[in-house]
């Protein structure tokens, strides 16, 4: 009966291994039909439950597995990574560890920690996962994989130069492995030295013809460079039917950037268009939705419209914050404030925490009161409101930016929703909006392969980021309505022709004197942690017009939504741009 087992176990193998899972699941159930007890068809059977997607199903057959041998530490990581695939984080960091109380050299559990960790954002518990790996691994085709994810988890760290250090060093042993090669002309790329970049793209491309993420980066630094032509031959090589639906969205962003730079801006709105369907597909598979976020703020717009704040519990001044009171960069997705974050990092005297979710601690906060958040604004007493700010100052010093002795910015755009929160909270703080015109603005957002996510998920129209941009302006409009809130508006267009005085004048804002820095801001940008917004091709080269006025080339699609965006015009008087 064993040798019949085996066979099964071993056909049911192969049938997995060739796609056939329902083949696969008859033979390990034959085999528990005569072996209930069988641990490893158990987990066989768990682990095609698992890539079918039935994930309460695996978990129950792992269980079993488990349950019949105990020490298998396999089984354990296995059922560590049914746990992750549920979102139960923590319960699969619980059964990694488990796994290796079993065996504490079994080198598939550290990897598979290591890399939730490093998804979890955990990089240094990640790190020294990896770094025992490394002492324990004897198997040298894996080592270039384990020296990536080292690397990714030092970037994660703002340890840009670490990683190029790793990177190089696996290169020296692995010159062919190509996710170090990818990662260390990723990194070249952000940094602008485009030339180098470019040599590692050419030579995984020269080994990897269908390498659609070389192809891509290699794409992306030729139009960096002007030479659009070549750009376009380069991201045309690209199959997007054999390419899988995250990497072909990728793929179109970056042709339809190419082809807005060639001025064929019909065919390329198409490639947008194609992009966004392809995001939407992808966020139909997800808990993503865009009406979430959207509810938020207009629940917002509904109170701060009201009568109610005006009926708010007065509350003293609070005790001083500090050498510096505390400032937010915030402004609509696409207006500017990735440039803004860069040019006040420069400035000696500053330090600007960036894309950073921390009043949200606040909010939840909030939302734990009986009131709920936002009318929790209005009944907090003076001692609610000090155990707020102090879980601010803790979520500042977690982020690393505990010196009092700098200005420290939180530059997070879509905190402008927030406002009537930091302006109850912190009624001494100060306000940075980076505005730009309404409609380069919706159209920059609907050009974006943002990161999808409640808010983002708005912008795969334009219909319905010119929707989005209204409801947020009209809650900002209501803001200024309501309170005597100390704010400094810069438009990206004036600061792009006048550099000097409107950054003068919003340091000046600040109560901080110029520094010549920042003029470098480019510079500095290519030393600082990688810039992962869309930004960071401008903030890392010169100062262009490229994005100012796009909108007109693209009229025709952007007229239907003009009327949407009428009053905001008017408001921020650019009526004649």
């Amino acid at each position: 009966m064993s040798e019949n087992i085996d066979t099964l176990l071993r056909k049911g193998i192969q049938q997995q291994e060739a796609g056939r899972s329902d083949l696969a699941h008859s033979l390990f159930q034959q085999a528990l039909r005569l072996d209930p007890d069988n641990p490893d068809a158990w987990h066989l059977d768990g682990i095609v439950a698992f890539r079918s997607g039935n994930l309460q199903a695996a978990e129950k057959m792992i269980q079993h597995a488990i349950e019949k041998s105990p020490d298998q530490p396999l089984f354990r990581t296995t059922l560590g990574n049914v746990l992750r695939a549920q979102g139960r984080f923590e319960d699969a960091i619980d059964s990694y560890d488990s796994a290796l109380s079993k065996d504490k050299n079994a080198t598939f559990v550290y990897f598979n920690r290591a890399t939730l960790l490093q998804d979890l954002g955990r990089h240094e518990e990640a790190i020294a996962d990896l770094d025992t790996l490394l002492s324990l691994s004897d198997a040298p085709e894996s080592l270039g994989d384990i020296h990536a994810l080292r690397a990714e988890s030092f970037i994660g760290l703002g340890q840009r130069d670490k990683a190029v250090d790793i990177y190089e060093s696996a290169l020296r042993v692995q010159p062919d492995h190509i996710r170090c090669r990818l990662g260390l002309a990723e990194i070249l790329e952000l940094q602008a030295c485009l030339d180098e970049a470019l040599t590692h793209t050419n030579h995984i491309l020269e080994r990897a013809h269908d390498n659609w993420h070389a192809a891509r980066l290699s794409a992306t630094i030729l139009r960096r460079q002007g030479k659009l032509d070549a750009a376009l031959k380069q991201i045309q090589t690209v199959d997007l039917k054999k390419t899988p639906l995250p990497a072909a969205r990728q793929v179109l962003a970056e042709h339809a950037r190419i082809l807005d730079r060639r001025e064929e801006f019909e065919k390329a709105f198409e490639k947008y268009e194609a992009q966004n369907r392809i995001a939407q597909k992808l966020s139909s598979q997800t808990p993503v939705h865009k009406d979430k976020y959207l509810g938020q703020v207009l629940e917002l717009l509904r109170y701060f419209s009201s009568d109610l704040p005006g009926e708010w519990r007065d509350l003293p001044a609070p005790s001083s914050w500090g050498k510096h009171p505390p400032v937010f960069l915030v402004g609509f997705p696409r207006s500017g404030t990735t440039l803004l974050d860069q040019i006040l990092d420069a400035h000696p005297d500053i330090h600007v925490v960036e894309e950073r979710p921390l009043l949200l601690a606040l909010r939840d906060r909030l939302r734990e009161s009986p009131e709920g958040y936002p009318a929790a604004l209005g009944t907090m007493s003076s001692s609610q409101r000090d155990e707020l700010r102090a879980l601010y100052r803790e979520q500042l010093q977690g982020e690393g930016f505990g010196d009092a002795g700098k200005l420290i910015v939180n530059k997070l755009p879509l905190n402008l929703i927030h406002t009537g929160l930091i302006h109850r909270v912190f009624p001494e703080a100060r306000i940075i909006l980076a505005l730009r015109h309404p409609c380069d603005v919706i159209l920059s957002c609907f050009m974006q392969d943002f990161t999808l996510n409640n808010s983002m998920a708005n912008f795969l129209t334009l219909k319905d980021s010119a929707h989005l941009y209204d409801k947020v302006m009209s809650l900002w409009s209501a803001y200024q309505t309501r309170f005597n809130i100390p704010v400094h508006e810069l438009r990206y267009e004036s600061l792009i022709d006048n550099f000097d005085s409107e950054v003068a004048n919003l340091l000046n804002f600040l109560e901080l004197p110029w520094k010549d820095e920042v003029r470098d801001f480019a510079a500095h940008a290519r030393m600082r942690p990688l810039i992962r917004t869309p930004s960071y091709e401008q903030v890392t080269g010169e100062l262009h017009n490229r994005s100012r006025g796009r909108w007109r080339n693209y009229f025709t699609r952007i007229e239907p939504h003009i009327k949407t965006l009428e009053p905001h015009i008017d408001a921020f008087d650019y009526n004649e741009n």
